[in-house]
């Protein structure tokens, strides 16, 4: 008898490890299960990291590129600015140049006329003064009047 219950008590033994070993078993295909489930989720984040690295690189490319063509515009620009400063520059000098003689023959013009008309001046008066007799009184009136008349053009003038 004592037989009998020590197998009973070994059976009832064997069965809860049994029982314990089919709860592990299970716990066991349970976390294996789960760590598949993660080994998917670990494989798509993988992935999908790459793609959005792929696409920062690409990004980062497109804005290297834009970079150097605006680098490129405004050296452009700066260089197109400078061209038309220098251009700018030189048609001023230019006009300053043809200013300069445009004002030298003006000035020629004005001391040309002015000696001109003193000259015109000094004959009719020499004139005047060499034969009054051949002039009657209303020429020599008008005569006086006009060499008057140049003498105030010529004052006013200067």
């Amino acid at each position: 008898m004592a037989l009998n219950v020590e197998l009973q008590q070994r059976q009832t033994e064997q069965e809860k490890l049994l029982a314990q070993r089919d709860d592990v078993s299970s716990q066991l295909q349970e976390v294996n299960r789960a760590n598949s489930r993660l080994l998917e989720q670990l494989t798509e984040r993988g992935q999908e990291k790459d793609k959005l690295q792929q696409e920062l690189e690409e990004t980062w490319k497109t804005a290297d590129k834009c970079k150097a063509m605006l680098d490129e515009l405004a050296i452009d620009v700066a260089q197109e600015k400078l061209r038309h400063k220098e251009e700018l520059q030189a048609q001023i000098q230019s006009m300053e140049g043809t200013k300069g003689w445009f004002e030298r023959r003006l000035k020629e013009a004005e001391e040309t006329a002015e000696k001109s008309a003193l000259e015109h001046q000094e004959q009719q008066k020499k004139l005047l003064h060499r034969n009054p007799t051949t002039q009657t009184p209303k020429s020599r009136a008008v005569s006086m009047t006009a060499v008057t008349a140049m003498d105030t053009i010529i004052l006013t003038a200067y």
